[in-house]
Order: structure tokens, then C-alpha cells, then sequence
């Protein structure tokens, strides 16, 4: 099971239930495969995965060579080398598997709801803030001569 929001590494941004990849707001073009890879290597950032836990996850138990993995992974890392600090993002495990190899920070996504109803709130309270600023203002500074 991978979260829910958005991975952040290396200048990209992962949206794995939208199914997007962005760098700086462009879209970054990745194969259905190669997106479930790294979908998959961003939930378990710093983790080497074996080739049988991806062929697993990725090809959901259908019968593939080796040399799939293998050609999804250069694609992967061409696709990711072609902006900066791309590159090295994919590791190589020996004899075992792969790994994210930067740093991923996932980000809760962000529900519209709640960021239209906190601006109301904060709308209120400035609104409430500037009465009471007024109110206060009469009472002591007009009231008292």
C-alpha cells in the first residue's frame, strides 16, 4: 500500500492517486510501469526492494523476464536524468534489487474543503479582530475626552 498525498524528492513531485509526476509544475512523461516502480521505490524511500518484491508489486504476478525490470528501470533513470538531480536517483543493489536513493518527503493531500472553509474562519476572525480594534479605539480614545 503506498500513502496518500505527495512525495517530494530530488526537485519532483509524486502524486501517486492522480497519477502524476512533475517537475516545477511540468509534467514529467513516465511509462504505466515505470510510474508503479517508482511510486513503489517512493513508499519505502531508502529501502532496498528485491526484484521479486517489485516484479510482485509492479507486475502483479504475471509471468515476466528479468530483463523487464531491468529495461524499466534504464528507462526510469533516463526519464528522471533528464532534469537536474535526476540522476542517482534510482540505485542499484547488487545481486539483490533497487532503491530510492535521495530523500522523499510525503505532504498530505490537501482537501479543497478544508482550505475554503479555513479561509472563511480566518475572514471571521481578521473581520472580528478589526471590531474590536475599532470598539476599543472609541472607548478609550474618544469616550474618556
Amino acid at each position: 500500500m503506498e500513502p496518500s498525498g505527495t512525495a517530494y524528492f530530488a526537485g519532483f513531485a509524486l502524486q501517486p492517486a492522480s497519477r502524476r509526476l512533475t517537475r516545477r509544475g511540468r509534467e514529467v512523461h513516465l511509462t504505466p510501469k515505470e510510474f508503479d516502480l517508482l511510486a513503489l521505490l517512493a513508499a519505502h524511500p531508502g529501502c532496498a526492494l528485491s526484484k521479486e518484491e517489485i516484479h510482485h508489486a509492479v507486475w502483479r504476478d504475471a509471468a515476466v523476464e528479468e530483463g523487464s525490470l531491468t529495461q524499466t528501470v534504464s528507462l526510469l533513470r533516463k526519464a528522471l536524468a533528464a532534469y537536474p538531480g535526476g540522476a542517482g536517483c534510482v540505485e542499484t543493489v547488487a545481486r539483490y534489487g533497487y532503491r530510492l536513493a535521495v530523500p522523499v518527503r510525503w505532504a498530505p493531500a490537501a482537501l479543497p474543503w478544508v482550505a475554503v472553509r479555513f479561509r472563511r474562519i480566518t475572514a471571521l476572525a481578521a473581520a472580528a479582530l478589526l471590531l474590536l480594534l475599532a470598539l476599543w479605539s472609541y472607548l478609550f480614545l474618544y469616550a474618556r475626552s
